[in-house]
């Protein structure tokens, strides 16, 4: 070997070595990064005419687990139902009244019970019909601003469906574009690595809002389908389609959620025949499922307990004896309020 050869062998490795601290730097640069993945150096030797003549700095490549990042999509879902969710108990719980609140529905219906048994007693007289009465009309506008809050609570639930699923479109045409620019680096045989990272913070984004699982294809591209399974982004792009401005409104049935192909643009074209609900998993099927299911469910529960008080209250009225005319009155107005 020549000493020509020798000293470019030599000046190959100081490259290769440059090139590795370029990229440890690179790394504790990034290390707080969302989405960002450990980089590394690739190094292949250089061989010209059966001998070697140094080492060949190739692109950087991502070090990353396929089957820990996809995991972070699927908990990031989770996290997404489950903080719906609770957001919306929580103010639904607050409509109720903290436990021990004199204001609170609870204390209202022990009010009811405890007049109730005062008027039917022997001590009973026009006090405690009056208090009676007026335990009786306290709850009848407690059951009616429920009612209110509850319609208001499930149209704000449906004013966040219409802008979650514009957050989602958004989201998948970030992913179905950053795709194409993998696809293309890894085809030329450059870095990826850029671009891989704005997906993966893209995808976990996606996550959060609906409950996703991905695919690394050979070509570098992910498939998204839901937890549900329902395909988001193979190699064409697909977008949800609702009518809806996002402003929310309360109804008995709401339209559905529909999934149709759409163009790089965004322009969305044909039905794919797939709806998204609540199996869909993320904020949105957290959302809908409070919307279709849980609220009405409460709505129906408390609809029930008032009717048996309503029962319950008239079989006081008829047991009652020197009071019974206050208490029949007081069952009348309690029950025209309800209707």
């Amino acid at each position: 070997m020549s000493l020509g050869e020798i000293l470019n062998s030599a000046l190959s490795g100081l490259g290769a070595a440059q090139a590795s601290m370029r990229t440890v730097s690179n790394n504790i640069a990034n290390v707080n990064t969302p989405g960002y993945a450990r980089e590394k150096t690739n190094l292949s030797t250089d061989v010209a005419g059966g001998r070697v003549a140094g080492v060949t700095v190739g692109e950087p490549g991502r070090v990353a687990d396929q089957f820990l990042e996809a995991t972070v999509f699927v908990r990031a879902g989770a996290a997404g139902a489950t903080e719906t969710r609770s957001v919306y108990l929580d103010r639904l719980q607050s409509f109720l009244g903290t436990s021990g609140a004199e204001s609170g529905l609870p204390a209202r219906m022990d009010a009811i019970a405890a007049a109730a048994t005062a008027m039917t007693g022997t001590t009973g007289g026009a006090q405690t019909n009056a208090a009676f009465v007026g335990d009786v009309g306290d709850a009848i506008r407690s059951v009616q601003q429920l009612g209110k809050d509850v319609t208001g609570l499930r149209s704000d639930v449906e004013g966040e469906v219409g802008d979650t699923v514009t957050r989602i479109n958004s989201l998948l045409r970030q992913v179905h574009e950053l795709n194409d620019t993998v696809s293309r680096a890894e085809g030329l045989g450059r870095s990826s690595a850029g671009a891989a990272d704005q997906r993966n913070a893209v995808v976990e984004q996606l996550g959060g809002l609906i409950g996703i699982v991905t695919r690394q294809q050979g070509d570098g591209r992910l498939s998204i389908d839901t937890t549900a399974g329902v395909q988001l982004i193979d190699r064409r792009l697909r977008q949800l389609s609702y009518p809806s401005n996002g402003a929310g409104s309360s109804q008995a049935l709401y339209p559905p959620i529909e999934l149709r192909f759409a163009d790089s643009n965004g322009t969305i074209g044909a039905a794919t025949g797939e709806k998204i609900d609540a199996a869909a998993g993320g904020k949105l099927g957290g959302l809908v499922g409070l919307r279709d299911a849980e609220l009405p469910a409460f709505s129906e529960r408390v609809n029930t307990l008032y009717d048996g008080l309503a029962r319950t209250l008239n079989a006081a009225s008829n047991a009652a004896t020197a009071v019974r005319s206050h208490g029949r009155q007081a069952v009348a107005r309690y029950q025209r309020a309800l209707s």
